[in-house]
């Protein structure tokens, strides 16, 4: 909330910085619009580990846009253009929307080039939709005559709502689901202590990965750091449905890749070799536990798999052929 304060509260500095200082303004206003653009645009396309400094630089570049925006300027009439000034106000909407058809989308028909227009179509169609039957009702409404009468009834209902929640909570826990605020904590027996990374495989050390019950059923778990926010969720299966899980996590590489060319401030190719070695005498053991109609869970960051990262192409379509002769046995 607080970075998101200040995007907004740009606006605000850049009005009272003009008040102030005309000269800013007058020396903003000699550059070129269509620059400022073409440097947000830019922005836009710089990595993901760079988040930040790009929310601070298309904050920064929207301000300077936003003074040397003149009339006499052609940017000023493409952004001031009816068309252009209604996506704006949708813009809101069109945030909203966007996900969900993406998110169903990739989950149903995926998407393809064919399908874009028909997404970004339905996307626009529900933005508008929302936009004037629902936003612009609910902003512009004066349901009671004087507005501070709505803004109080408005704080009523969400008070007596709230209210409501919390009362349930109480009444109905355990049938009633308002979300889970279970400390980590709890969750002790699948730590980083308990099941080291990146050590020479041995039983007794494995064993500690290991949760057991008498039902039965195997839950192998295995995966990059990312795998780590599933412990307490496999620490509850073991203990309510009686999964024996078998964890293990490849925390600082690719996974599964097994070549590694890319160097970082402490890990050579060699050494990324070496905790591979480790790492598969680990999995080989796993593997050697599982029987028919156990249940394997990957869990490892999608982008580097399929992104930027160094794999070599021949290991980014990788299957576990070990395993598959493992389930079918």
């Amino acid at each position: 909330m607080p970075t998101r304060f200040w995007e907004m509260a740009a606006g605000c500095l850049n009005f009272i910085g003009f008040q102030k200082r005309a000269s800013i303004e007058k020396l903003l206003e000699k550059v070129p619009p269509f620059l400022v653009v073409a440097l947000i645009v830019v922005v836009m396309y710089l990595p993901m580990s760079l988040a930040a400094a790009s929310t601070v630089a298309v904050v920064a570049l929207s301000s300077i846009l936003i003074a040397s925006l003149k009339k006499q300027t052609a940017a000023f009439k493409v952004f001031t253009n009816p068309k252009v000034v209604y996506v704006g106000l949708i813009s809101y909407s069109l945030y909203l929307w966007h996900w969900g058809v993406l998110s169903i989308s990739r989950w149903t028909i995926g998407i393809h080039w064919w399908s874009v227009p028909f997404q970004v179509a339905v996307m626009l169609c529900m933005a508008v939709t929302s936009y004037r039957w629902i936003e612009t009702p609910l902003r512009k409404g004066n349901w009671h005559g004087k507005r501070w009468k709505t803004l109080v009834l408005g704080g009523g209902v969400l008070v007596t709502l709230s209210g409501g929640l919390v009362v349930l909570g109480k009444q109905l826990k355990g049938s009633f689901y308002l979300g889970d605020k279970s400390d980590e904590s709890k969750f002790m027996r699948l730590t980083g202590d308990n099941c080291p990374v990146g050590r020479e495989f041995k039983l007794e050390m494995v064993e500690d990965c290991i949760l057991k019950s008498n039902n039965g059923r195997r839950l192998l778990v295995i995966g990059d750091s990312q795998s780590r926010h599933l412990r307490p969720l496999l620490e509850m299966l073991n203990e309510v449905d009686g999964f024996d899980i078998l964890f293990y996590k490849s925390s600082g590489t690719n996974f599964p890749s097994l070549t590694e060319t890319r160097r970082t401030n402490n890990k050579s190719p060699d050494d990324f070799r070496k905790h591979y070695k480790k790492t598969l005498d680990h999995f080989d053991y796993y593997f050697a536990q599982l029987e028919k109609g156990d249940i394997m869970i990957l869990s490892s960051r999608y982008e580097l798999r399929w992104g930027k990262r160094p794999i070599p192409q021949q290991q980014r379509d990788m299957s576990f052929h070990t395993t598959m002769q493992i389930t079918k046995s």
